[in-house]
Protein backbone atom coordinates (compact mmCIF):
# COMPACT_ATOMS: atom_id res chain seq x y z
CA UNK A 1 0.00 0.00 0.00
CA UNK A 2 2.91 2.39 0.73
CA UNK A 3 4.17 1.97 -2.86
CA UNK A 4 0.69 2.75 -4.22
CA UNK A 5 0.52 5.91 -2.09
CA UNK A 6 4.05 6.94 -3.10
CA UNK A 7 3.38 6.50 -6.82
CA UNK A 8 0.02 8.28 -6.53
CA UNK A 9 1.85 11.25 -5.05
CA UNK A 10 4.59 11.00 -7.71
CA UNK A 11 2.05 11.07 -10.57
CA UNK A 12 0.33 14.11 -9.08
CA UNK A 13 3.69 15.75 -8.38
CA UNK A 14 5.04 15.20 -11.90
CA UNK A 15 1.81 16.46 -13.49
CA UNK A 16 1.89 19.62 -11.38
CA UNK A 17 5.59 20.20 -11.98
CA UNK A 18 5.11 19.89 -15.75
CA UNK A 19 2.16 22.26 -15.64
CA UNK A 20 3.98 24.89 -13.56
CA UNK A 21 7.07 24.78 -15.79
CA UNK A 22 4.94 25.10 -18.93
CA UNK A 23 3.03 28.04 -17.50
CA UNK A 24 6.27 29.85 -16.63
CA UNK A 25 7.80 29.17 -20.06
CA UNK A 26 4.59 30.31 -21.78
CA UNK A 27 4.89 33.57 -19.87
CA UNK A 28 8.48 34.25 -20.86
CA UNK A 29 10.52 32.63 -18.09
CA UNK A 30 13.64 30.66 -18.85
CA UNK A 31 13.04 27.05 -17.69
CA UNK A 32 16.44 26.79 -15.97
CA UNK A 33 15.92 30.05 -14.09
CA UNK A 34 12.35 29.09 -13.18
CA UNK A 35 13.52 25.68 -11.95
CA UNK A 36 16.22 27.31 -9.82
CA UNK A 37 13.71 29.75 -8.31
CA UNK A 38 11.24 26.99 -7.50
CA UNK A 39 14.03 24.84 -6.02
CA UNK A 40 14.69 27.65 -3.53
CA UNK A 41 10.98 28.11 -2.80
CA UNK A 42 7.99 26.19 -1.50
CA UNK A 43 7.51 24.46 -4.88
CA UNK A 44 10.69 22.43 -4.38
CA UNK A 45 10.07 18.75 -5.09
CA UNK A 46 11.71 15.51 -6.23
CA UNK A 47 10.71 15.89 -9.89
CA UNK A 48 12.09 19.41 -10.09
CA UNK A 49 15.28 18.63 -8.19
CA UNK A 50 16.28 15.20 -9.53
CA UNK A 51 14.15 14.41 -12.61
CA UNK A 52 13.30 17.73 -14.28
CA UNK A 53 10.81 17.04 -17.10
CA UNK A 54 11.77 20.06 -19.24
CA UNK A 55 14.34 19.28 -21.95
CA UNK A 56 17.59 21.20 -21.60
CA UNK A 57 17.32 21.93 -17.89
CA UNK A 58 19.08 18.93 -16.38
CA UNK A 59 21.57 16.46 -17.78
CA UNK A 60 21.14 12.69 -17.50
CA UNK A 61 17.33 12.68 -17.25
CA UNK A 62 14.85 11.22 -19.74
CA UNK A 63 13.76 14.72 -20.86
CA UNK A 64 17.22 15.12 -22.43
CA UNK A 65 16.99 11.75 -24.17
CA UNK A 66 13.67 12.11 -26.05
CA UNK A 67 11.93 10.79 -22.90
CA UNK A 68 13.39 7.33 -23.27
CA UNK A 69 12.30 5.60 -20.12
CA UNK A 70 13.28 5.23 -16.78
CA UNK A 71 9.63 4.68 -15.81
CA UNK A 72 7.17 4.38 -18.68
CA UNK A 73 3.99 6.48 -18.78
CA UNK A 74 1.85 3.37 -19.09
CA UNK A 75 3.25 2.13 -15.78
CA UNK A 76 2.45 5.45 -14.11
CA UNK A 77 -1.11 5.18 -15.42
CA UNK A 78 -1.33 1.63 -14.08
CA UNK A 79 -0.07 2.69 -10.65
CA UNK A 80 -2.47 5.63 -10.52
CA UNK A 81 -5.23 3.14 -11.38
CA UNK A 82 -4.13 0.98 -8.46
CA UNK A 83 -4.46 4.06 -6.26
CA UNK A 84 -7.99 4.59 -7.58
CA UNK A 85 -8.85 0.96 -6.87
CA UNK A 86 -7.54 1.31 -3.30
CA UNK A 87 -9.51 4.55 -2.89
CA UNK A 88 -12.70 2.87 -4.04
CA UNK A 89 -12.10 -0.01 -1.63
CA UNK A 90 -11.54 2.32 1.33
CA UNK A 91 -14.02 4.96 0.13
CA UNK A 92 -11.23 7.56 0.13
CA UNK A 93 -11.45 10.72 -1.95
CA UNK A 94 -8.51 11.18 -4.33
CA UNK A 95 -9.57 13.89 -6.79
CA UNK A 96 -6.04 14.92 -7.77
CA UNK A 97 -4.97 11.29 -8.19
CA UNK A 98 -8.00 10.67 -10.37
CA UNK A 99 -7.23 13.69 -12.54
CA UNK A 100 -3.56 12.67 -12.82
CA UNK A 101 -4.62 9.19 -13.91
CA UNK A 102 -6.95 10.66 -16.53
CA UNK A 103 -4.19 12.96 -17.77
CA UNK A 104 -1.85 9.99 -18.15
CA UNK A 105 -4.61 7.95 -19.85
CA UNK A 106 -5.09 10.70 -22.40
CA UNK A 107 -1.34 11.24 -22.83
CA UNK A 108 -0.82 7.51 -23.34
CA UNK A 109 -3.73 7.20 -25.78
CA UNK A 110 -1.87 9.71 -27.97
CA UNK A 111 1.00 7.22 -28.43
CA UNK A 112 3.18 8.14 -25.45
CA UNK A 113 2.76 5.05 -23.30
CA UNK A 114 6.34 3.84 -23.84
CA UNK A 115 7.90 7.22 -23.09
CA UNK A 116 9.08 8.13 -19.62
CA UNK A 117 6.35 9.43 -17.35
CA UNK A 118 8.07 12.85 -17.32
CA UNK A 119 6.97 13.18 -20.96
CA UNK A 120 3.76 14.58 -19.45
CA UNK A 121 5.65 17.86 -19.94
CA UNK A 122 4.95 17.57 -23.67
CA UNK A 123 1.21 17.31 -22.95
CA UNK A 124 1.25 20.41 -20.73
CA UNK A 125 3.27 22.32 -23.33
CA UNK A 126 0.45 22.04 -25.90
CA UNK A 127 -1.21 25.38 -26.56
CA UNK A 128 -4.99 25.26 -26.54
CA UNK A 129 -5.45 28.81 -27.95
CA UNK A 130 -5.84 32.31 -26.67
CA UNK A 131 -9.59 31.96 -26.19
CA UNK A 132 -10.93 31.26 -22.72
CA UNK A 133 -11.99 27.77 -21.84
CA UNK A 134 -14.47 27.17 -19.03
CA UNK A 135 -13.96 23.85 -17.28
CA UNK A 136 -17.38 23.71 -15.61
CA UNK A 137 -18.25 21.99 -12.38
CA UNK A 138 -17.35 18.35 -13.12
CA UNK A 139 -14.76 16.09 -14.63
CA UNK A 140 -16.66 16.43 -17.91
CA UNK A 141 -14.72 19.69 -18.46
CA UNK A 142 -11.51 17.70 -18.97
CA UNK A 143 -13.21 15.37 -21.43
CA UNK A 144 -14.74 18.33 -23.28
CA UNK A 145 -11.34 20.00 -23.54
CA UNK A 146 -9.80 16.82 -24.92
CA UNK A 147 -12.60 16.37 -27.45
CA UNK A 148 -12.48 20.01 -28.51
CA UNK A 149 -8.75 20.36 -29.02
CA UNK A 150 -7.54 16.85 -29.78
CA UNK A 151 -10.47 15.02 -31.35
CA UNK A 152 -12.75 12.49 -29.76
CA UNK A 153 -11.48 10.77 -26.63
CA UNK A 154 -13.45 7.67 -25.84
CA UNK A 155 -12.12 5.28 -23.29
CA UNK A 156 -12.97 1.62 -23.73
CA UNK A 157 -11.32 -0.08 -20.79
CA UNK A 158 -9.64 0.30 -17.45
CA UNK A 159 -6.47 1.61 -19.09
CA UNK A 160 -8.28 4.21 -21.23
CA UNK A 161 -10.27 7.31 -20.39
CA UNK A 162 -12.58 7.77 -17.44
CA UNK A 163 -15.46 5.36 -18.15
CA UNK A 164 -18.87 5.21 -16.58
CA UNK A 165 -19.67 1.59 -15.94
CA UNK A 166 -16.18 0.47 -14.96
CA UNK A 167 -15.07 -0.20 -11.42
CA UNK A 168 -13.41 3.22 -11.47
CA UNK A 169 -16.50 5.21 -12.45
CA UNK A 170 -17.28 6.45 -8.92
CA UNK A 171 -13.82 7.96 -8.55
CA UNK A 172 -14.11 9.63 -11.97
CA UNK A 173 -17.24 11.65 -11.10
CA UNK A 174 -19.17 10.55 -14.19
Amino acid sequence: MAKICNNLMLGILMSGTCEALSLGIDNGLDPKVLSDIMLQSSGRNWALELYNPCPGVMESVPANNAYQPGFMSKLMQKDLGLGMDAALHSQSAIPMGTLARNLYAFHNARGNELLDFSSMFEFTAIKISAERFTWGETAHGFEAMCNRYYGSWTGTGSNDGCNAGTSRSRACAH
